[in-house]
């Protein structure tokens, strides 16, 4: 039988891999080193402080506690002020205007990305 502070420690480990698996990863952690980061899936969650719409260019800025980042999205764009939580691969080298910047590029699934559902016989 296990004792008390063996359980407890098995329960922590559990917990811990629990949380870690649904946790946002920290834009400064991001920031801080882009290239290891590059065309790796990321899940962030922030308020949106800013948004811009030019010709089909769509983009937000994300800020949490620890920094902000860029979000380029397909979608539609979210409400200042909103809180968000983004799905999507880093790319650590953006340019836009002249500057090479970390960005977030955020792949919204459309209905024609949707599994195929086979014929029915009749």
């Amino acid at each position: 039988m296990l004792s008390f502070s063996k359980y407890y420690i098995i329960v922590l480990i559990i917990l811990g891999l629990f949380f870690q698996l649904g946790c946002a990863t920290r834009i400064k952690r991001i920031l801080k080193k882009p290239e290891q980061f590059n065309n790796k899936k990321v899940k962030i969650k922030g308020k949106v402080i800013s948004a811009l719409e030019l010709e089909g260019f769509r983009a937000f800025t994300v800020k949490d506690h620890s920094g902000k980042i860029y979000v380029i999205t397909e979608s539609f764009l979210p409400v200042l002020g909103d809180k968000v939580k983004v799905k999507g691969k880093v790319s650590s080298k953006f340019y836009f205007q002249r500057i090479t910047m970390p960005v977030i590029i955020e792949k919204v699934r459309s209905a024609n990305d949707s599994i195929p559902v086979p014929p029915v016989n009749e």
